[in-house]
């Protein structure tokens, strides 16, 4: 039993790995719509796919443009002074 992981720490280290990989083509779809305004986010999420050797079964474009959207979200929110969390002195 020494070679073998807990499930529950696959799974971690999956969401962690998939995390990782949400920021990362969300900084590369931004900077690559940035640079070339014509560019299309989907466009930009196939170069990124593309560029990274990834194919759907380890990196899904829909969850890859699900991902880039609700990043896009929480960074916009934090500029309009919404709080994405609470610390002990805000109000509920």
């Amino acid at each position: 039993m020494a070679g073998r992981q807990k499930g529950y720490l696959y799974s971690i280290h999956r969401f962690y790995q998939y995390q990782a990989l949400d920021l990362v083509m969300f900084g590369y779809c931004l900077g690559a719509t940035r640079t070339l305004p014509t560019l299309s986010l989907n466009k930009a999420i196939e170069m990124f796919l593309a560029d990274f050797n990834l194919c759907e079964d380890e990196y899904c474009f829909e969850a890859a443009r699900s991902a880039y959207y609700r990043i896009m979200k929480s960074l916009k929110d934090k500029e309009e002074g919404e709080p994405d969390c609470y610390d002990s002195n805000s109000k509920k």
